[in-house]
């Protein structure tokens, strides 16, 4: 027996149902986006960068995190994994896939002066000089 289809009519209106508009105030799609590509290129400092920026009286302003953030990008088209950032006379050791600062040298204060397990250095522009 066959019986007759019913039904299609509704089923079909369902898949071309508008989509709900977000609310006055919300952000819109290209906001979010924008604002996740963002955060994405971003760098996070671990706890141990910040207690190093801290304890060695480090200060970085808008212009020198855009710059390491910028460092940042440039290391990871090259492909570096672990790069040492050198802006002024500090350098950060940073996981580059990551996006996470790993520590911060102050040159005056490093006794060895070797920097091991990194596979690049990126020198970084002095903001204060852009």
């Amino acid at each position: 027996m066959v019986g007759r289809i019913t039904g299609l009519r509704q089923l079909h209106q369902l898949g071309r149902a508008q989509q709900p508009r977000p609310a006055r105030g919300a952000e819109s799609f290209d906001d979010l986006l924008k604002r996740r590509v963002d955060g994405a290129r971003s760098l996070k400092f671990s706890a141990h960068a910040q207690e190093r920026i801290r304890g060695r009286g480090i200060a970085l302003d808008d212009g020198d995190l855009k710059n390491l953030r910028d460092a940042g990008d440039v290391a990871a088209s090259k492909g570096s994994r672990e790069a040492l950032l050198l802006m002024k006379d500090i350098g950060f050791i940073v996981n580059v896939p990551n996006r996470t600062v790993l520590t911060a040298l102050d040159t005056r204060t490093l006794n060895e002066r070797i920097v091991t397990n990194i596979d690049s250095v990126v020198f970084v522009p002095d903001s204060s000089k852009t």
